[in-house]
C-alpha cells in the first residue's frame, strides 16, 4: 500500500486532535504531553503524518532536536497499517530530511 507524508502546517493540522489522542492511549510508552505540545510541533514543521489513499491517518513521526542533530520522539503506526512500512517510510523521510538539511 502507498502512503503519503504530510510535513506542511496546515496539511497536518486537521489530524493533530487525533494524534494527541493516539499519543494519550499510549503515555506509557510515549509519556504525556499537552495538546498544546502537538500543535506547536505540527507548527514548527515537526510533527509529520502518514496517510493512506483515502487520506485516513495510519502514522506519525515527532522529531525534534538542534542541529546538527536530530531526535526521533514519537514514532506511531496503526495497528491496521503494522508491517505495511509506515514507520520505515517515515523514518526514512526523515532520514533524507536530515541529509538535505546537513544534519547527522
Amino acid at each position: 500500500m502507498e502512503y503519503a507524508i504530510l510535513k506542511k502546517y496546515d496539511e497536518v493540522a486537521g489530524y493533530v486532535s487525533q494524534v494527541s489522542a493516539i499519543a494519550d492511549k499510549n503515555k506509557g510508552a510515549f509519556g504525556f504531553l499537552s495538546a498544546s505540545a502537538y500543535e506547536q510541533m505540527a507548527s514548527k514543521g515537526q510533527l509529520w503524518i502518514a496517510i493512506n489513499g483515502a487520506r485516513e491517518l495510519k502514522g506519525y513521526l515527532i522529531f525534534g532536536g538542534t542541529m546538527p542533530t536530530l531526535k526521533v520522539f514519537q514514532v506511531y503506526a496503526c495497528k491496521s497499517a503494522r508491517g505495511h512500512g509506515v514507520g520505515r517510510r517515515l523514518i526514512d523521510t526523515l532520514k533524507e530530511f536530515a541529509r538535505e538539511k546537513n544534519y547527522h
